[in-house]
């Protein structure tokens, strides 16, 4: 935003100008996450065993004009043909303006032709988080069919909820 400041009275005069910081409801949900995902199956010539992905992190802001906002992180096992695990975060301000909901659903998909669910999680119950507060959860995922195993999908993830500075 900009401003322009006049002078009157021939620059003579003083003028205090206010700039107030930003309100206690406009919240930063600051999200760390990782996955750890498995796969097995009877073909020796795929690919098994464990991967790894993450520390990733991001920023969700809310405020009496974005109540919600949301995001999603998908994984692909072995970068795709196997299985993959989308996570969306959906964050809400609640009533009081500084408690923040946040639901995080996951979903694993088979990469196969054509792709299936294979099973989904949400975070039973959602979290509510308020000013100040921070915690830790996780969602694990797996599916077993003829001849494969897909997971455990263990995601992990801790948010934290502050203030914005900007």
């Amino acid at each position: 935003m900009d401003y322009t400041l006049t002078a009157a009275n021939d620059g003579n005069g003083t003028q205090d100008l206010v700039i107030n910081q930003t309100g206690v409801n406009f919240r930063q949900i600051n999200v760390s996450y990782q996955i750890s995902c498995d796969h097995g199956d009877d073909n020796p010539f795929n690919t098994h065993g464990v991967q790894t992905a993450g520390q990733f992190a991001r920023s969700m802001f809310l405020n009496p004009g974005q109540q919600t906002t949301s995001f999603s992180y998908t994984f692909d096992y072995n970068g795709g043909g196997y299985f993959h695990c989308t996570y969306s975060f959906t964050a809400a301000l609640l009533e009081d303006g500084m408690t923040v909901m946040v639901d995080v659903q996951g979903v694993m998909y088979d990469d196969g032709s054509p792709p299936s669910v294979q099973a989904t999680q949400p975070l039973s119950p959602p979290a509510q988080i308020p000013p100040g507060g921070s915690g830790s959860w996780y969602i694990d995922m797996e599916n077993t069919g003829a001849g494969y195993h897909n997971g455990p999908a263990n995601f992990t993830f801790t948010m934290d909820n502050v203030q914005q500075t900007g």
